[in-house]
């Protein structure tokens, strides 16, 4: 079943068990239903009452939804950009550690060494237990040069076969569809014979992208077409580019551009041409605008760091725990920092605890938007309080009449409580209903809002969705009733008592 209905059913049944409360709090004097329900009616203030917290609650039920929904989507993105697990240095290039190879003094020697000490390093582990896969990477800044255009930019040289297995790398990469669709979005949107031109170019591009030419054109390097449409004879190495990075700079698949970047030993590299050779979109506006992939040996040869590396990405296998394994990765690192093999200050760490402030920083968001919503909720509770303690004033002499002919302080007390549960379930239960609603169609809503004003409360170009995400939380339901119906019991309480210790002759001498 969906989880929808669940979260329809569950609310569905507590509400009741609520009615049960309150039924049970007007049981046993037939005045005491009577009263209760008499005042309620005949009072405007009692309908206002309901609609003014059914209100705040829609939006403590929508809120928190879409609060959840960006919450797991924005996990989900940091989830499929990175890997399980990571093990870096304190230096760019830290992997294996100078003292390992300084020794020998030849160029060539020091790569073959180099390249056999990480080459043993990958082979223990991958046996590591719970190691599924591991993807040695290369990062480093770099200038990039366009049609006199420079900024600066990211690279990450890695094999792409290995990186699509650690993270969801190869997903993220775009078909020439979508590319084109992207490139050209706001002209396509705009209509005309502009928009009719780009559409029939759509339909005869493929719809998904080749993975597998893409991936050899990044290990081999390509040869791609000048301005006269032939082939030129240099291979230059590929690199794959973020959409808003093609978009931003009006570049091409097969585009020619030149980057310039340093090692960490200040040896700079200048004006090296590559081709791009496709495009990705991870979801975050940063990385699809500055971010470059390469292959490793091209990073490799580009930065000048001879057979280093950055780092290593590490895939876990299923059923295992990512803290677990780190602690086998991290025993095994130890033994390399020992030997000299790695340097010191090399952690391996989670992919939650890498980024850890920015899913920090999104629970906070969580928090605050419950905290707003529930003051609002709260606040909307004071009008219970107020209508309850007017109706003391205006009904003085009725409850005095009621005392004198033998009404109890309790049965006083149970009437107005019993006013503020049910003010209180209605409000909740009309709140709820028209949030759960409103949430599961949040997306046709906005859309038909888009169609008819143009306006979208929530744009894909801001906010890189394509739907707003909405995740129901029952539990968080839950709490809203349970805060909410306690709320109203404490607050009726107050004129309750008011009205069950007044003094009947005091109350009827003065009407």
């Amino acid at each position: 079943m969906d989880p929808k209905y669940y979260s329809l059913i569950g609310t569905t049944g507590f509400i009741a068990f609520c009615f049960v409360i309150a039924f049970a709090t007007l049981y046993g004097r037939k005045y005491l239903a009577f009263l209760t329900l008499r005042y309620l009616r005949n009072r405007v203030l009692s309908y206002i009452a309901v609609l003014i917290i059914g209100f705040s609650v829609v939006f403590l039920v929508i809120a928190p939804s879409v609060m959840n929904g960006f919450s797991e989507e924005f996990r989900n993105k940091v989830r499929g950009t990175l890997s399980d697990l990571m093990v870096w240095g304190p230096r760019p290039f830290s992997f294996p550690a100078e003292q390992s190879y300084a020794a020998y003094r030849e160029p060539e020697e020091r790569k073959r060494v180099q390249q056999e000490l990480l080459n043993e390093i990958y082979r223990k582990m991958r046996d590591v237990e719970g190691v599924e896969e591991i993807s040695p990477y290369v990062d480093n800044p770099a200038l990039y040069k366009h049609r006199k255009r420079i900024d600066y930019c990211f690279l990450r040289g890695m094999d792409p076969t290995l990186e699509s297995k650690v993270t969801k790398f190869g997903e993220y990469i775009l078909s020439p569809r979508k590319i084109h669709e992207i490139r050209y979005e706001e002209e396509i949107r705009s209509g005309g014979e502009l928009a009719a031109g780009h559409k029939a170019q759509l339909a005869d591009l493929p719809e998904k992208p080749d993975i597998e030419t893409i991936y050899k054109r990044l290990n081999e390097g390509y040869r791609p077409f000048d301005d006269n449409n032939q082939r030129m004879k240099k291979k230059y190495p590929g690199v794959l580019v973020g959409i808003y990075f093609l978009k931003f700079y009006e570049l091409y698949v097969g585009d020619i551009i030149e980057l310039s970047t340093a090692s960490d030993s200040n040896e700079v590299t200048e004006n090296n041409k590559f081709v791009i050779v496709g495009a990705f979109q991870s979801g975050f506006y940063e990385p699809d605008r500055r971010k470059l992939f390469m292959s490793l040996e091209s990073a490799q040869k580009f930065v000048n760091v001879e057979k280093r590396i950055s780092g290593i990405s590490i895939k876990c296998k299923e059923g295992y725990e990512a803290k677990n394994v780190r602690s086998s990765i991290g025993s095994y690192v130890a033994t390399l920092i020992e030997a000299g093999i790695f340097p010191r200050r090399s952690p391996a760490q989670t992919w939650e605890e890498k980024d850890q402030n920015l899913l920090k920083a999104v629970k906070m968001e969580k928090v605050m938007i419950r905290l707003i919503t529930s003051m609002i909720v709260l606040s909307a509770m004071g009008t219970i309080f107020v209508i309850l303690l007017m109706s003391v004033r205006e009904k003085a002499r009725d409850l005095g009449i009621l005392k004198a002919l033998g009404g109890t302080t309790m049965g006083v007390l149970r009437i107005y409580v019993g006013q503020g549960i049910i003010l209180t379930l209605l409000g909740v239960g009309l709140g709820i209903g028209l949030g759960l609603v409103i949430s599961n169609y949040l997306n046709e809503i906005a859309d038909v809002l888009h169609a008819v004003t143009g306006w979208h409360p929530f744009p894909p170009e801001v906010y890189y969705l394509e739907e707003i995400p909405v995740l129901i939380d029952i539990g968080e339901i839950m709490q809203i009733v349970g805060v909410t119906v306690t709320t109203a019991i404490c607050l009726a309480v107050i004129p309750g008592l008011w009205a069950a210790y007044l003094d009947p002759m005091e109350a009827v001498r003065y009407e």
